[in-house]
C-alpha cells in the first residue's frame, strides 16, 4: 500500500486498488475502513503501517521520525501477518553493533508502529516484547549523588529535573505539564502512545516536586517548566541530557531513582 499526499488531499493504492481522499487527515482516517475492505490485509507490509502512522493523528516529534526511520530499513518489506517476537528478537541480534539505548529505541518505534497498525485492524493484536540484554539494567542513583548533582545545575535545569525525580515524570511529561494540571497537591501527567492517543495519570507532588512548580515562572500559554530564555522546553531534551550527562547518569534513571525511592518505602509500584 502506498499514501502520498496529493494538492488537495490524499492518494491511497495498493496492487490495482486505487483510491482518491479529499481533505485533511481526518478525512483519510474515515476513508480507510472502505478501502482496507477492498484489499487482501495479508499483504500489508510493515511500510504500509508506517506511512499511515507519519501520516495520520498528531504530528510525530523529530526524534521519533529519526529513530523511525532507522528501525524501518531493516521492517519495511516485512509482512504485518509475519511479525512475532522472533522477529524483534532477530532485529535486536541485527542493531547489535549499537549501543544498548539506541537498540531498545528503534525497536520500541516499531512495535509502537504495529500497535497503530493493530488499532486500524490492519492485523492481529500480539504481545510484542523487546528483548532486554544482561547489560541493560535500570540504573539508580543514591539520595546523595541525586542532591550533589541536581543543587549545580542552572536554575532552570533543577526545576525540571527536581520535578521529575520527584514525580517520575518522564521528560516528554513534565515539559507539557500547565498550571491547569496542578490540582491541589497532585499534577495530571500525560504522554501520547504509539497508537497517537494521549495517556493520563494523576500523581501526588511532595515537598520539593511542589516547590519546583511554585518557583517556575510560567509561560504565557500555562506552560509550568521554561528555560532561561523563558521558552517552553524543547522535545528533544538535549539540553536537559547533555547536562545530566556530565554527572554520569540520564533522564531516565531520574524516573527509575523515583521508583527504587517509593519501593524502598514499601509501595507498589507495579
Amino acid at each position: 500500500m502506498r499514501v502520498s499526499k496529493t494538492t488537495n488531499g490524499f492518494k491511497l493504492e495498493h496492487d490495482a486498488v486505487e483510491k482518491l481522499v479529499r481533505g485533511s487527515e481526518d478525512q483519510l482516517y474515515r476513508a480507510l475502513p472502505q478501502f482496507l475492505n477492498e484489499i487482501e490485509h495479508t499483504t500489508l507490509t510493515f511500510k504500509d503501517a508506517r506511512l499511515l502512522y507519519e501520516i495520520l493523528g498528531d504530528e510525530r516529534s523529530t526524534s521519533t521520525i529519526k529513530s523511525l526511520n532507522q528501525a524501518s530499513k531493516w521492517w519495511d518489506d516485512l509482512k504485518l501477518s509475519d511479525i512475532s517476537n522472533r522477529t524483534m528478537t532477530l532485529y535486536i541480534k541485527s542493531v547489535s553493533h549499537l549501543k544498548d539505548n539506541s537498540q531498545r529505541r528503534y525497536a520500541a518505534q516499531a512495535k509502537s508502529v504495529y500497535n497503530f497498525a493493530v488499532s486500524l485492524e490492519l492485523c492481529q493484536p500480539k504481545r510484542l516484547s523487546i528483548p532486554v540484554s544482561p547489560e541493560s539494567k535500570s540504573h539508580t542513583i543514591t539520595k546523595e549523588q541525586r542532591d550533589n548533582a541536581l543543587e549545580v545545575l542552572p536554575l532552570p535545569t533543577y526545576r525540571v529535573a527536581a520535578f521529575m525525580v520527584n514525580t517520575g515524570a518522564r521528560y516528554c511529561e513534565a515539559i507539557i505539564v500547565t498550571v491547569d494540571d496542578v490540582i491541589n497537591d497532585s499534577v495530571v501527567l500525560r504522554h501520547r502512545k504509539g497508537n497517537g492517543k494521549w495517556k493520563e495519570r494523576t500523581v501526588p507532588l511532595n515537598k520539593e516536586a511542589r516547590d519546583a512548580i511554585n518557583a517556575s515562572q510560567p509561560h504565557e500559554s500555562g506552560i509550568v517548566f521554561t528555560t532561561g530564555q523563558g521558552k517552553p522546553w524543547s522535545k528533544n531534551g538535549n539540553r536537559l541530557r547533555d547536562t545530566l550527562k556530565e554527572h554520569g547518569f540520564t533522564q531516565h534513571v531520574l524516573r527509575h531513582t523515583f521508583g527504587t525511592m517509593l519501593g524502598d518505602m514499601g509501595a507498589d509500584i507495579r
